[in-house]
This record gives C-alpha cells, sequence and structure tokens, in this order.
C-alpha cells in the first residue's frame, strides 16, 4: 500500500470521515483499481448514508476482485438499501453458487440477511449451515439471535443452550441467554448467565449492562447503578444504559441525576422515545409540569401509538385539570389497546370532569372489568354514582372498596352517605364510630360537607377539614404573592365560586355585591360555575366590575390570573360544599384570603386567613377549632 491509505484508513477508524474520503480519494487518483482502496471508499459511504455512491463503489471493487465475499455482502446491503432487492438477492445467492454445501457461507448470507432485518430468511439460512455443521457453535448461537428479532424466545433459548453445550466458554452465547432469560422474565437466572459471561469477558461492556438491567428488575438498586457506571465506563455512547441508569436514580429518588442521564441518552440519540417518556416521569417528580408535558409531546412525536406514553400524557393533563386534553389521550389509548384499564379510568375521569356522567360510568365499567380490584376506580365510580344520586350503586361499591381496604381514603363516608339517602339505618352508631376512629388516626375517611351530617364535634369537624386540606390542597411551596404592596386607588376584591348561576347562595348574596360601594372597591367575579343563563346569572354578570368565567382554566392558572390582577382580597363563596376549586387559593394569589358563606366550617388550611360568620353560626367559644381567624358580623351572616 502506499503510505497514504493507512492514514487515510486510520482517519476513517477515528470517525473523521471527510479527512478519510479526500485520502481515499487522493488515494485511488493515483491507484483507480486498487480493491482495499475501493472498498474501504465504499465502506465509508455507506456508514455515512450515501448508499448510491457505497454501491458505485462497491461494484468496481468487485470489478476487481470478483470473489470478496466481504464486498459482496456490502454491496448486497447497499442494493437493499436502496431497494433494489432481487439484485441484492442475486449477489447472495452468487456466494453460494460455487459452494452450496459450505457451512460457513450459509452462515454468512444469514448474518447478512439479519441485518438487512430479514428475520426468516435469515434463520432457513442458518438452518442450513446447521444442517451441514451440527457442531457449528457460532450458527446455533446466530440462530439464536435471528430468533430473539423475530420475539422466538423459547425457541432462541434452546439455540443458545446447544451453542453453550458444544462451546461452553462461549461468552457472547452466555450473555445473550442471559438477554433471553430476562425477556422471559426470569431475571434471577439471567443475572447468573451475565455473570458467567463476564468472568469470561470482564471489560464486555454489554454484558455489564445486561447484568446491570437484571439486578434492576431484582430491585437490588444500588449494584444496578454500580454496574451501569461500569459498563459506561467502557462505553460512554451507548444510549439505553445512560437511559438505564437514568431509570434507577429515579427509583433511587434521584431525580436531578436521574434527569442528567436521560439528557445524556438524548444527547446521543434524540429520537429515543423512551428517555422522552423516561425524562417527563422524573420532571414530574420535581413537579415541572411544563417540560414534564414537553417531554411527553416530543416522546409521542416519535412514537405517536405508545399506549403507556399516551395514558401517562392524559394523567398529567387531568392533573393540569386540561379534562378535554386528558380525555383525547386516554380515548386514543384505549382505541389502540382496548384492554388498558388504566387508559378506561383515567378517561372516566376525565369525562366526569367534563360531565358527561353516562360515558364516564361506562369507561369506569370497562376498567372495572379488565381489572376488577382496582381501588381508586372502585372509589371513582361510587363518587360518580352517589354525584348522580344513584345510591345503591354507590353503596355497592363502597362496600366493595372497604373490603379490599378497610381504611381507603373517603370510602366510609362514601357508603355511609349512600346508606343516609336510601334510609339503611342499620349499624349507623357503629359507622359514625368507625369514621371517627379513622379521622383520630390520621385517615381521610369523610368528606368535610358529609361529616357535618353525622358529627356534631367541632374536634372533629375541624380534624377532618385539616385532613382532606393536607391531602387534596396543601399549601404551595411557592406562593404567587410574597409581601409585595398593592398601590391602587381602589381595593381590588375577587369572589370566587362554583355557585354563579341560579343557586341558593347568589339568592343571598347578590344584594351585596351590588351595593359594593365603587368608589372605593373593584369586584372581580371568578367564576367556575355553569352558565344557566337565567336571570340571577344576568344579574351577577352586571353586579360586578369584571366577570369572569375560568372553567376552562386549571387551578394554578386561575391563580396566576389573580396575583396579575394584583387582587387585594380573594373570597371564597364556595368551601368543602362539593365541586370546589381550593386548589386555586392554596398557591397564594391575595395578601387576604377569605372564607365566606357557602361553607361556614373550617377548611383547616393556614392560607385561608378570615371566616366572615356570626355568632349564632360560630360561637365564641368554638373559635379554638378554627384555622381561620373569625371576622364577627354583628347580626347575622
Amino acid at each position: 500500500m502506499s503510505e497514504t491509505l493507512p492514514q487515510a484508513y486510520a482517519l476513517h477508524q477515528a470517525g473523521r470521515f471527510a479527512e478519510a474520503a479526500d485520502g481515499y480519494r487522493r488515494f485511488l487518483a493515483a491507484h483507480p483499481k486498487h480493491f482495499d482502496a475501493l472498498f474501504l471508499w465504499g465502506l465509508l459511504q455507506l456508514q455515512t448514508g450515501r448508499v448510491q455512491d457505497a454501491e458505485h463503489m462497491l461494484a468496481q471493487a468487485l470489478a476487481v476482485r470478483p470473489e470478496s465475499r466481504d464486498a459482496l455482502c456490502m454491496r448486497a446491503t447497499a442494493l437493499e438499501l436502496l431497494g433494489r432487492r432481487d439484485e441484492a438477492d442475486a449477489l447472495l445467492r452468487g456466494l453460494l453458487t460455487p459452494h452450496p454445501d459450505n457451512a460457513r457461507i450459509w452462515n454468512n448470507r444469514a448474518n447478512l440477511l439479519l441485518e438487512m432485518r430479514r428475520g426468516t430468511e435469515a434463520v432457513a439460512s442458518y438452518d442450513r449451515a446447521i444442517a451441514l455443521m451440527p457442531h457449528y457453535a457460532e450458527a446455533w448461537h446466530n440462530r439464536a439471535v435471528a430468533k430473539i428479532s423475530l420475539a422466538d424466545y423459547p425457541g432462541a433459548e434452546g439455540d443458545l443452550r446447544e451453542a453453550l453445550r458444544i462451546k461452553p466458554d462461549y461468552a457472547e452465547a452466555l450473555g445473550h441467554l442471559g438477554a433471553v432469560l430476562a425477556l422471559q422474565g426470569r431475571h434471577s437466572e439471567a443475572l447468573a448467565r451475565y455473570e458467567a459471561a463476564l468472568h469470561l469477558q470482564p471489560s464486555h461492556a454489554a454484558h455489564l449492562s445486561g447484568r446491570a438491567n437484571a439486578l434492576l428488575r431484582l430491585d437490588r438498586l444500588e449494584e444496578a447503578l454500580s454496574a451501569y457506571e461500569q459498563s459506561l465506563a467502557l462505553d460512554s455512547n451507548e444510549p439505553n444504559v445512560w437511559q438505564d441508569r437514568g431509570v434507577v436514580l429515579s427509583r433511587l429518588g434521584r431525580f436531578p441525576e436521574a434527569l442528567e442521564s436521560y439528557d445524556a441518552a438524548l444527547r446521543i440519540d434524540a429520537d429515543f422515545a423512551a428517555a422522552w417518556q423516561n425524562r417527563a416521569s422524573t420532571l414530574l417528580a420535581l413537579q415541572n409540569y411544563t417540560e414534564a408535558l414537553s417531554s411527553y409531546n416530543k416522546a409521542l412525536a416519535i412514537a405517536p401509538d405508545n399506549v403507556e406514553t399516551l395514558t401517562s400524557r392524559g394523567a398529567l393533563h387531568a392533573q393540569l385539570q386540561r379534562y378535554a386534553e386528558a380525555f383525547a389521550d386516554f380515548d386514543r389509548a384505549v382505541g389502540i389497546r382496548p384492554d388498558n384499564a388504566a387508559a378506561w379510568a383515567g378517561r372516566g375521569v376525565a369525562l366526569g370532569r367534563l360531565s358527561y356522567d353516562e360515558d364516564a360510568l361506562k369507561s369506569f365499567d370497562a376498567a372495572l372489568r379488565l381489572q376488577p380490584g382496582d381501588k381508586l376506580t372502585l372509589h371513582n365510580r361510587a363518587s360518580l354514582n352517589s354525584r348522580l344520586a344513584r345510591y345503591e350503586e354507590a353503596r355497592r361499591d363502597a362496600e366493595a372498596l372497604l373490603a379490599l381496604d378497610p381504611d381507603y381514603p373517603l370510602a366510609r363516608g362514601l357508603l355511609m352517605h349512600a346508606r343516609l339517602h336510601v334510609c339503611d339505618w342499620r349499624g349507623l352508631s357503629e359507622a359514625r364510630q368507625e369514621i371517627s376512629a379513622a379521622l383520630q388516626r390520621g385517615v381521610r375517611a369523610i368528606y368535610p360537607f358529609g361529616h357535618l351530617a353525622i358529627s356534631d364535634s367541632p374536634a372533629e369537624q375541624l380534624q377532618c377539614a385539616r385532613l382532606t386540606a393536607r391531602d387534596s390542597y396543601p399549601a404551595s411551596a411557592t406562593p404567587l404573592w410574597r409581601g409585595e404592596r398593592h398601590r391602587h386607588d381602589k381595593i381590588r376584591i375577587a369572589y370566587l365560586s362554583g355557585d354563579f348561576y341560579a343557586h341558593a347562595i347568589p339568592f343571598l348574596i347578590a344584594g351585596v355585591f351590588e351595593h359594593h360601594d365603587r368608589d372605593r372597591f373593584e369586584t372581580f367575579a371568578v367564576s367556575y360555575a355553569p352558565d344557566d343563563e337565567s336571570e340571577m346569572r344576568t344579574r351577577l354578570e352586571k353586579a360586578f366590575t369584571r366577570f369572569v368565567d375560568v372553567r376552562e382554566e386549571s387551578d394554578v392558572t386561575i391563580a396566576a390570573m389573580l396575583r396579575e390582577w394584583e387582587i387585594d382580597i380573594a373570597v371564597d363563596v364556595k368551601g368543602y360544599t362539593g365541586g370546589e376549586r381550593a386548589g386555586i387559593l392554596r398557591h397564594r394569589p391575595a395578601p387576604i384570603q377569605v372564607q365566606y358563606l357557602g361553607y361556614p366550617g373550617t377548611m383547616g388550611t393556614q392560607y385561608i386567613d378570615y371566616l366572615i360568620a356570626d355568632r349564632i353560626v360560630i360561637p365564641d367559644e368554638h373559635q379554638e377549632f378554627y384555622t381561620e381567624q373569625i371576622v364577627y358580623l354583628p347580626d347575622t351572616y
């Protein structure tokens, strides 16, 4: 060889393809019939995606050395990629014409077919190789790899065991046997095979990552993390290993590090859908909902029919109170996989929130047919049946739920609520005692409004409210108002309610809204009530400085709106009366936050500052049972 060819090959090996191509070109200008240069340049062009040029160059190489199996195989690959399958097949058959009984050529032909993703044909070619040479361990191993590509895991396992019987120290076969066992869920056996392979090849990155995968599935997380890091020390360009390392770190609760690991995987392969999905889950754990949604979107742009990702994004949409988008995701998921109980359950939640109650019940029914013991779905169906006054159905679901979990949140309250409505008084005293005992244990056994029907203990009512606030409406770690002073000519008051229509509350308070002194106050109605087009709704819309319908907005978005408007006093007129949006004020959008009229019980929070009442509703001696400071009106609240 001239001196420039090895230099060009060294650049090729180093990944400096443009410089290598220039070296091959200059060498061939002086030696146009040099086989090695023609073959290597054709290989480089194939590697860099210039398939047409690669095929032309490899054809020239074969004109110089027609018997070269490597050049024949590479040209066949190029022809396959160009869609010229008949020509590729002819070349492959040409390999065998002079040597039809050569097992190694049948094996090599099968290897090429496998590279072309023609797994069934590859298996047939390996069959011929094995028939000609039954003790050909490599052919048994290679046929197993082809069967893995066809998801024939038992067949692959049998072939690998035969390869190891012939050649017991065959490390690659041990590694692939570990992979096949793992694919069949036999992770302890897989771990043993990977460790045997590593005994033969201690610095083999794939064996290390396979061992790490088995350790992960066996929940030996610290050992798995160590194995992934050993694998990455040998080969840091494998995106699957970075991704799986991220899964371990997430499981260990080390979310920022997990995020870095997923990002490393995505720097190598930006189209790695699983890494985008797991990245989204980690961002959810970090409460970065915007970025999590973006990652789910990217995962679905790559793999739009991935049911797990659709279901996860649907759950996030529901968490963000974007129920129409949540329904679209869940509906697509069940369209792809009708046996997915989680997607049916999520679809039911979204439909219920959108007030498509009958369809929601059908979705819950479908979910429970697939997964009869799912506690959350039983609870959701019981709650919806209760809201629809189908108390017998609600009772049955609540009883089934309590049979599965006697301390399931709100289950005892749902059951009592249903039984009271059908005048089933059996065991009423005992049920009250059980609810009282559960509340004392810190179990959220009943909704506060329902609790008022069975308990006259203000201490117990406070505990019930506190548990509700703890579980459903905890104070945000990042309050929107942080002590800033608003400087307006008028005090800005926002009234928040889901009852701004022909409902009892407006009939009580509409006159109050109308009689605010407009020279001193700006009043905002923040309504998440249905627009019933009633006279009362029209009256309310005229009573405020500004009437805003926020039904389609999430709690956090509404809270941000209040902060943007620089509301001085936010008044919740709903409380725990069903369908509330107490999550709005948990973000502390206003300097002063008040509870008034709709629910004169305590909310059990630290972010509702005042409760407006009178001494009939809340006697002085009951103030200790309220987390709010009581503001007494002189006559009636």
